[in-house]
């Protein structure tokens, strides 16, 4: 069915940003909306996506988003995307914890080291699924002042008179715009000449997940930080990720070259692998957990960062995965897309009068952090998948690597803390509230303690690689899983930051 949009075509202040269109109802293209309406700013949300929201976040579990195939994979929101909602949308935060996400904070981890909790009173993730915080985002959104959401509008083009945009259209309408905001992700689109890449690297991961839901009366699985638990074995992980409404996610992650392991996509082998492992695999313990979930395979994942070039047009941004993308490892993708879309709306507010100076100044304050992250995590995966593809060539990998001169922050981090400050500080940069310059200037400056001439990288009292890869030929064997021939192959790639 066509849709109305019942909005001016003709008369608006091009010298304004008054109305706003957001391609895209993601995480970071329902934030962004939410931000610039409470800032004022008109904003119609146009989604390609024409399935309906489903009523709980029970029925969300099954929602069938065509355009977030990772909807359903494991997710982290961390400390950056709580302390967004809380300053910028204390309502919807509420209305998350009330549908059944958790809060959860480093209160007890911090006394357990002797350190104060108030110390980081700050610091809180939000635990639930994605399919729970979109679902509860997309139903507060239709209700919110300001914003007018439209699914199953697909835009086709940009339109653009004289380097200043004016709008979109969209399946035979053009909606006038004098802002408008790209967040549909890194799907090709017509504007994608409007992009640059400043850096490039291949995530070189495949993971596997699989939902449960605890079982009436049973208690969770042991915990090693505050939103789960995980192993880091000698080229897999697995991990255990709490969600909302007594479910949670385990992960099994291999390199994506690793066909043995990746044959865990069958339910059978998936099963018997993850309750194997130590760990993690109480989890899965008869009568604790009920499946709720095929097992889902991710992969091809690459660490990004963009840029908007010099041809876009007056008008013309964008947030979330279209701008920068990073190793799902280490779960930063809703938290870069929550605090760029406080920044844009920010940026935009501040220079209502000027859109050009609005995005000069959105970028210059987003391109730097997100290529510190991005330095990071690919520091980060390429040290993992040298060592990985290693395993897989037969090599020896031993536990440990040397501390570099030059320490990164992922390596920091695992360095023990010589104060509550240091502590408190680690904690602030894992959840995305400090940056991994802050973190590495704190060791290069001297203020941290002594630097150790290597660090262990993986755990060594969990089973192999070599272990579990038998564990799955044994349950291969017994269930007739063939091994996977169809995983999914591509060489490991190197860091290019232009």
């Amino acid at each position: 069915m066509p849709h109305t949009y019942n909005m001016p075509t003709h008369g608006l202040d091009r010298t304004r940003a008054e109305h706003a269109v957001v391609i895209g109802a993601g995480v970071g293209g329902m934030l962004t909306a939410f931000c610039l309406a409470r800032r004022g700013i008109r904003v119609t949300v146009l989604e390609r996506d024409g399935s309906t929201v489903p009523d709980t976040p029970s029925a969300a579990g099954d929602w069938p988003r065509a355009g977030v195939p990772h909807l359903h994979q494991t997710h982290g929101f961390l400390g950056a995307f709580h302390s967004v909602l809380r300053d910028e949308l204390p309502d919807v935060l509420s209305q998350l914890l009330t549908a059944g996400a958790e809060r959860g904070d480093f209160a007890k981890m911090a006394a357990d080291h002797g350190f104060t909790p108030e110390a980081g009173a700050d610091v809180a993730v939000l635990m639930a699924r994605r399919s729970t915080v979109e679902q509860v985002l997309r139903r507060r959104l239709t209700r919110e002042p300001g914003v007018a959401l439209h699914a199953g509008a697909a835009v086709d083009e940009i339109l653009v008179a004289r380097g200043r945009v004016q709008g979109v259209g969209v399946t035979g309408h053009d909606v006038d715009a004098d802002v408008v905001i790209d967040a549909s992700g890194r799907r090709a689109s017509p504007w994608a000449s409007w992009y640059e890449t400043v850096g490039d690297n291949q995530g070189e991961l495949a993971y596997i997940t699989r939902m449960y839901r605890l079982a009436d009366g049973a208690d969770p699985g042991p915990l090693s930080r505050v939103s789960g638990a995980g192993v880091i074995g000698d080229g897999y992980h697995t991990v255990i990720n709490v969600h909302d409404n007594r479910t949670f996610s385990g992960v099994l992650a291999c390199s994506p070259r690793d066909r043995e392991l990746l044959s865990a996509r069958d339910t059978r082998v998936f099963e018997g692998l993850m309750e194997s492992i130590p760990k993690t695999g109480p989890w899965f313990d008869a009568g604790r957990s009920l499946p709720i979930s095929p097992p889902r395979v991710m992969s091809n994942m690459r660490n990004t960062v963009r840029r908007l070039s010099e041809n876009a047009p007056d008008g013309f941004f964008a947030v979330g995965d279209a701008l920068a993308t990073t190793d799902p490892s280490r779960g930063f993708g809703a938290s870069v897309a929550a605090v760029g879309s406080v920044w844009l709306a920010q940026a935009i507010a501040e220079h209502r009068d000027d859109v050009r100076a609005a995005r000069e100044a959105f970028l210059a304050r987003l391109t730097p952090w997100l290529l510190d992250w991005y330095e990071d995590t690919v520091a980060h995966t390429d040290t993992r998948a040298r060592r990985w593809s290693a395993l897989l060539a037969g090599e020896r990998v031993p536990p440990t690597i040397p501390v570099p001169d030059r320490l990164p922050a992922f390596i920091a981090f695992q360095l023990p803390s010589a104060d509550e400050q240091e502590w408190w500080q680690k904690r602030r940069y894992s959840q995305l509230l400090e940056t991994p310059a802050s973190l590495a200037r704190r060791y290069a400056d001297g203020a941290a303690g002594t630097k150790p001439e290597s660090i262990q990288i993986y755990m060594t009292d969990v089973p192999s690689r070599v272990e579990v890869v038998e564990r799955a030929t044994e349950l291969r064997a017994r269930h007739g899983v063939p091994a996977d021939p169809g995983a999914y192959v591509e060489p490991v790639g190197t860091g290019r930051h232009v």
